[in-house]
């Protein structure tokens, strides 16, 4: 026959490694996320670094240097690492109209 006492160890037992696998999954979960951000942060810092180059290499035409930079790596990311929003077809037309007159 089983003791009161050993059932409520077991029980206790059973608690804490439920709580012990919470914790870990929790960490992990933390873990992964911050790893994420970190690699998209480095990831900024490189084609920012790529575009500073490009603007040497097309002596100084920022429009130039943006194009190969949408053309490495893409346009969602070159713009979100030099900081110019994504450009509508007509504000861009406008823009190069205004630039034509």
């Amino acid at each position: 026959m089983e003791s009161r006492w050993s059932r409520n160890r077991r029980a206790d037992t059973s608690i804490y490694e439920s709580y012990l696998n919470s914790k870990a999954r929790i960490s992990k979960q933390v873990y992964d996320r911050v790893n994420k951000v970190r690699e998209a942060q480095k990831e900024l810092q490189d084609i920012q670094v790529a575009y500073e180059e490009y603007i040497t290499l097309a002596c100084g035409n920022e429009e130039v240097a943006m194009n190969f930079l949408i053309k490495t790596y893409g346009e969602e990311k070159a713009r979100a690492a030099v900081g110019r929003p994504l450009e509508t077809q007509e504000a861009a037309q406008e823009e190069s109209q205004e630039a034509t007159a």
